[in-house]
């Protein structure tokens, strides 16, 4: 990578922070051992405002998946010229 992971991490928050609303929490971790940035994320699907879960479904939460890939890449790539793919 020509970013430092350090800053990928603060992208990938800002970006979840956003996308969440900040109603639930979420875990993530990146590594850069393979030639494709990669992120793994895990979401605690009950919301700590409200208590409800979230019910939306596998396939939603797979739909939410994409949507975040999509995001963090256009980021990545309008502040650092990052173009790899990145899997989430």
């Amino acid at each position: 990578l020509e970013i430092q992971d350090v800053q990928v991490v603060y992208i990938l928050a800002e970006v979840l922070a956003d996308y969440l609303g900040q109603e639930y929490q979420l875990f993530y971790g990146v590594h850069t051992d393979k030639p494709d940035l990669h992120i793994h994320l895990v979401m605690n699907s009950v919301s700590f405002k409200t208590g409800l879960k979230w019910t939306k479904g596998k396939s939603e939460f797979i739909k939410w998946g994409d949507n975040i890939k999509r995001m963090l890449e256009e980021l990545l790539n309008e502040y650092y010229g990052f173009s790899k793919g990145i899997n989430c």
